[in-house]
């Protein structure tokens, strides 16, 4: 990504509120998008929408991760799915 493409995207995303410039940063930027607002939903009864949550993420990561360590693929086809 060059300078021209990065400092566009930058001003889109400014100029359309979905970040600010961090005061007393330099290069810092905050996404301050309100989910709510945006889409109806607060960030939580997105996640419950979806069933997500951290703890089952690093569930099924730790459950992937234990089965390919101890259970490799002969073909080396085996691949992690999340959900």
């Amino acid at each position: 990504m060059n300078y021209e493409k990065l400092s566009r995207g930058l001003r889109y995303y400014y100029d359309k509120n979905i970040i600010h410039k961090t005061s007393g940063k330099r290069y810092v930027y905050k996404y301050v998008c309100d989910l709510q607002s945006m889409l109806g939903y607060t960030p939580e009864q997105l996640h419950m929408a979806v069933d997500l949550t951290t703890e089952t993420g690093s569930l099924l990561l730790k459950q992937q991760q234990h089965q390919h360590h101890h259970h490799p693929a002969l073909d080396g086809t085996n691949q992690a799915t999340f959900f």
